[in-house]
């Protein structure tokens, strides 16, 4: 795994400069072989050798002499991550922590790819499993692909959508087929939208001729993530529209892509008072937030709680009140109030040091273990 290469040689190099470090009182040097089959050396060597138990061991022998040796508590969570020991993982990070004043990242990382290898390899549901490993083929990791790739129809069209969000053609011309056999499948159109190739994009630019109109506005909001201006033409056609929520879409969309046309709709839209209307426009333009933020913000205390994680994930950590709700929601009793919450982390693309991370890579639902390790997972492999 790629987190894990970097592992092993940032904590080799510290532990060989640990060892090297000059001492006040002179000692007798060990021979060099003794030296290196001791402490975190013969540490890693035991893990390599899969001896997982003689890993941790060298590592507690280490870390009680030296208690602040950063190379032994990573070879400890490693070692108890690849034995898929999680929470013992996250009670070494939590004792290492409480004498360390700021959160560490990397040795959350390693947590974080062990629950997602873990959902990956018997997430209880085959969506779960797609998503980790999409996130892990995403970083680099050549056997998550590999893996990925071999599900095969059993992965069903959502595995087809990961494989062509990763850069698959095959896959993101089977999308396209699927979306023109059934063109009014609402949730395919939207999750197509997150797919960037031409096969799918000419797709959605055909369904904003489709005879209903929903399907039509459907496909003018997943256009708004397209990024291409190959879309433009169309979309200014369907501004003329007959239906409202069409030409409505259409402006959302042209604005996404930073075209003009459309303009004074968009605008009337964030005035519109409606939540829905107001962050689904706020979420299709995230660079211009001087056109949305004082709205957005006014909805952190809607009734909502879906809209106000919407609200908090558009604003994310530059606003305290936005960090506020986040919060509050990731501890949330209901379940499903947590997994949205814990979707806002994934997506913010941010990692607070106040997030209570051990909670969330264990809690108890494998969605919300899921995103938070995706969140801190993306914030190590950048």
């Amino acid at each position: 795994m790629v987190l894990k290469v970097w592992v092993v040689v940032c904590a080799f190099l510290a532990g060989a400069a640990s060892e090297a470090a000059p001492q006040t009182t002179p000692r007798p040097r060990q021979p060099r072989a003794s030296r290196q089959a001791s402490g975190v050396g013969s540490g890693w060597t035991a893990l390599e050798a899969g001896r997982v138990s003689a890993a941790v061991s060298a590592a507690d022998a280490v870390l009680q002499q030296r208690p602040h040796d950063h190379a032994a508590i990573v070879l400890k969570i490693q070692a108890l991550a690849s034995a898929a020991d999680i929470n013992a993982a996250l009670d070494a990070y939590t004792t290492w922590t409480s004498t360390h004043r700021e959160p560490d990242l990397h040795l959350l990382g390693i947590a974080a790819e062990a629950v997602l290898e873990q959902i990956a390899t018997n997430g209880p549901e085959m969506a779960q499993r797609v998503v980790a490993l999409e996130t892990l083929a995403g970083a680099g990791d050549k056997g998550a692909a590999e893996t990925l790739a071999g599900l095969g129809p059993s992965a069903g069209v959502e595995g087809e959508l990961a494989k062509a969000r990763l850069g698959d053609a095959a896959a993101a011309e089977a999308v396209a087929k699927r979306l023109a056999a059934n063109p009014r499948n609402a949730d395919l159109i939207r999750d197509l939208g997150k797919v960037k190739a031409p096969p799918v994009e000419n797709a959605l630019i055909q369904l904003l001729a489709n005879s209903d109109p929903g399907t039509r506005a459907s496909a003018a909001d997943a256009l708004a993530g397209s990024g291409s201006d190959t879309a433009a033409a169309p979309l200014v056609k369907a501004l003329g529209d007959p239906e409202a929520s069409v030409r409505q879409s259409a402006a959302v969309a042209l604005a996404a892509l930073g075209r003009p046309e459309g303009g004074e709709l968009v605008d009337g839209m964030l005035q519109s008072g409606v939540p829905d209307i107001v962050l689904s426009v706020a979420e299709a333009m995230p660079s211009e937030p001087g056109r949305w933020e004082a709205v957005v913000q006014s909805l952190l205390d809607t009734e909502n709680p879906v809209d106000r994680l919407r609200a908090a994930r558009l604003l994310g950590s530059k606003s305290p009140d936005a960090t506020r709700v986040l919060s509050a929601a990731l501890s949330d009793e209901n379940v499903a109030v947590r997994e949205e919450a814990a979707r806002a982390l994934s997506e913010l693309g941010t990692v607070e040091p106040s997030t209570d991370w051990r909670r969330l890579l264990s809690d108890p639902s494998p969605w919300v273990r899921l995103e938070a390790a995706r969140a801190l997972w993306r914030q190590v492999t950048q």
